[in-house]
């Protein structure tokens, strides 16, 4: 799989897989980041049998929701699995942000 990977990733990126490594909070599917030779990160989710259409469903519904106005962060699809049915996803990489995450305190109720 990696060198399918690398296939999609290096006309893009200039660049090929150098490691990776499993992250946590997916429930259907598995994910991971990729790090590249070129230093940077993809985000891959993979699904060993996906039902149809269901990474492509996703990749609309990203699409969609990078429309919106003042929304938020929603991660770049850069590639599918060629086939039919696709069993990864490979997207923009976010970062985790604890700044977006803490409540101000000192900020009244609504």
């Amino acid at each position: 799989m990696k060198d399918e990977i690398n296939k999609l990733l290096e006309p893009i990126y200039g660049a090929t897989v150098k490691s990776s490594f499993p992250t946590s909070g997916g429930s259907i599917n598995q994910t991971q980041v990729l790090q590249l030779t070129n230093g940077e990160r993809i985000f891959m989710k993979q699904n060993s049998n996906p039902p149809t259409d269901f990474f492509l469903a996703e990749v609309k519904g990203l699409r969609l929701l990078s429309q919106a106005k003042k929304g938020p962060k929603i991660p770049k699809p850069i590639a599918l699995q060629p086939g039919s049915r696709p069993t990864f996803l490979l997207m923009e990489y976010l970062e985790n942000s604890t700044e977006n995450k803490i409540l101000q305190i000192d900020s009244p109720m609504p």
